[in-house]
């Protein structure tokens, strides 16, 4: 939304509010249909893992079995997010990270998530 600010349109004021509804729809459509994501090795930290764990709490990615985040630099904020959110991604079967964090590896095993 933010970023949307900075762009031009024909008429802003009306054309703003219903493109960001187009991005919203469009965003939540496509990534509710994903079933793998790979965010390896991209210098995330604990900012970008809570703020993906906050999409995965909304429930966004209900069909999302497979989740690389290894070769960040997530630390303990951003991995107990994730622990959090994993009850929202009902399909997760496997996940790979780089180290292994209690409050994951707990709910990792409660829920039969192959943890890599």
């Amino acid at each position: 939304a933010a970023e949307l600010e900075s762009k031009s349109f024909t008429n802003g004021k009306d054309d703003k509010p219903k493109v960001l509804e187009l991005y919203e729809a469009t965003f939540e459509e496509r990534f509710g249909e994903v079933t793998e994501l790979r965010y390896c090795g991209l210098g995330w930290d604990d900012t970008e893992a809570v703020l993906l764990a906050e999409v995965l709490a909304s429930g966004a990615a209900p069909r999302l079995k497979t989740l690389y985040l290894d070769g960040n630099s997530i630390g303990d904020a951003g991995y107990r997010a994730l622990a959090a959110a994993l009850c929202n991604a009902p399909s997760l079967q496997n996940l790979h990270v780089d180290i292994e964090h209690d409050e994951l590896v707990a709910v990792c095993s409660s829920r039969s998530i192959q943890l890599r």
